[in-house]
């Protein structure tokens, strides 16, 4: 596992609260079907950012947990949950495993994990989600990421034009980032998970 530093995001919890593209109503009714959410039982949002999914998915849980290594994302999420009257979302600051061991007794029914697996421990996470998750429950990956996908033209320009002020490679924290070379569908297949993939978007 590579360490980013503790600076990683910083600075960015504004921007993701205003100008993150919103998640697509047709996903968050596929997952409300898909797993019966009746608004009953707890989720986890793992690398909950500023709590966008979080908010979406408020009404179909007793109570929603997000975790952010990022602060400044933790803080944005508690001033947005405060701002929309929400209730039962509470955050944690920190990764899984140091929630892991401060609160050892949590079961849930949902996991989410949107736009941020890239950055885990891959492997290790969902080893540790699968003793978390209660019986009949699941976890989503959502993202637009693959290791095949080509960029479009608009995505090269932006490629070359960062490029061309910070270098090939993409700074990340205190080292550099290269996106994972094997796919989420192989790393899902080797857990203990059943994979399912859903792609109408």
């Amino acid at each position: 596992m590579i360490n980013y530093g503790n600076d990683l995001f910083k600075g960015t919890a504004w921007y993701y609260s205003r100008y993150r593209p919103l998640y697509p109503a047709s996903m968050i009714r596929y997952l409300i079907d898909k797993f019966s959410f009746d608004g009953k039982g707890q989720m986890l949002d793992l690398g909950c950012g500023t709590g966008q999914l979080a908010f979406r998915l408020s009404d179909w849980f007793e109570k929603i947990i997000g975790i952010d290594n990022e602060p400044e994302m933790i803080q944005e999420a508690i001033r947005l949950e405060k701002e929309y009257l929400l209730e039962n979302l509470e955050w944690f600051n920190g990764d899984l495993e140091s929630f892991r061991k401060k609160f050892n007794n949590h079961l849930f029914r949902f996991v989410t994990i949107a736009k941020a697996f890239h950055w885990m421990d891959r492997e290790k996470t969902l080893d540790m989600l699968y003793e978390m998750i209660a019986h009949g429950g699941g976890i989503a990956i959502i993202d637009n990421y693959s290791t095949n996908k080509e960029l479009l033209p608009w995505q090269l320009k932006i490629q070359q034009v960062v490029e061309q002020w910070y270098g090939k490679k993409r700074r990340a924290g205190n080292t550099t980032y290269s996106h994972p070379t094997v796919s989420y569908e192989e790393i899902i297949l080797n857990s203990k998970f059943k994979l399912e993939m859903y792609k109408p978007f």
